[in-house]
């Protein structure tokens, strides 16, 4: 098992969406049902629609984790070791 695959187990980053994003994927989905567009096309223009989302969220969970890692780091590092007295 990849350690990605431990992540995705661990932490579902949907969890964090909120009530705006829910009512915008809605009017989404209502948007993309209104377009004239096949059944191949529609199912493609909703895949494509999910799998950006997809990255888009995991991009930011990435980039949020990175940046309070090295905020953590730099207030630890900052820290010194008192001697005993």
């Amino acid at each position: 098992m990849k350690d990605d695959t431990i992540i995705k187990a661990k932490v579902d980053i949907t969890k964090g969406r909120s009530d705006a994003f829910e009512v915008a994927a809605r009017r989404l989905g209502r948007f993309i049902n209104a377009l004239d567009l096949n059944a191949d096309a529609h199912n493609e223009l909703v895949d494509l629609t999910c799998k950006q989302v997809s990255i888009a969220e995991r991009d930011a969970f990435m980039f949020g984790f990175d940046m309070a890692s090295k905020l953590m780091h730099d207030y630890y590092s900052d820290e010194e070791e008192q001697p005993d007295t």
